[in-house]
């Protein structure tokens, strides 16, 4: 008859760890969006700088560029 053998202590900790970890990696609860669509002032007489502002006031209310077509930009940022 073989004898079985005992764990390591290392690869009880380890996998103790991987199962802690995927526990912390998982949410339940998924995120809410909310989506805006806006156009760039001026796209073709204003200056970069004008469009830049407007672009980072838009980025300090929490919204987040997914894709510019043209002179139109797509957001999104979390619901409250």
């Amino acid at each position: 008859m073989k004898e079985m053998k005992k764990p390591s202590l290392s690869f009880l900790f380890a996998s103790t760890l991987v199962f802690a970890l995927a526990g912390c990696a998982t949410s339940s609860r998924s995120t809410a969006w909310e989506y805006k669509v806006a156009t760039v002032p001026g796209i073709a007489i204003q200056p970069p700088q004008t469009q830049e502002a407007f672009l980072n006031d838009l980025g300090k209310q929490g919204w987040i560029l997914i894709q510019t077509d043209g002179y139109r930009c797509y957001l999104k940022r979390p619901k409250e």
